[in-house]
């Protein structure tokens, strides 16, 4: 369902107005999300670690993420077991 809703609601708004757009959702929504806009296997993204409150910065003009705050410099990494 998420990527139906980023390639025509989001994108569109990217490419038209070149602002950023924040999206906030849950970790799952964010790797699928991540899945579809980047070239990371599904099984690398299930192990994605996305530590809650952390801006990650997608580019879609070469479809790289980064990290941005205190944390950055520590992700990506893998999702801990429990």
């Amino acid at each position: 369902r998420v990527m139906p809703y980023w390639n025509d609601e989001i994108l569109p708004r990217l490419h038209e107005t070149g602002k950023s757009v924040l999206i906030i959702s849950s970790k799952n929504l964010l790797r699928s999300l991540i899945v579809g806009i980047t070239d990371l296997p599904i099984d690398q993204a299930v192990e994605l670690d996305i530590p809650n409150g952390m801006p990650i910065a997608f580019n879609p003009k070469d479809g790289t993420l980064r990290a941005i705050g205190p944390l950055a410099d520590s992700w990506p990494r893998k999702a801990e077991s429990t």
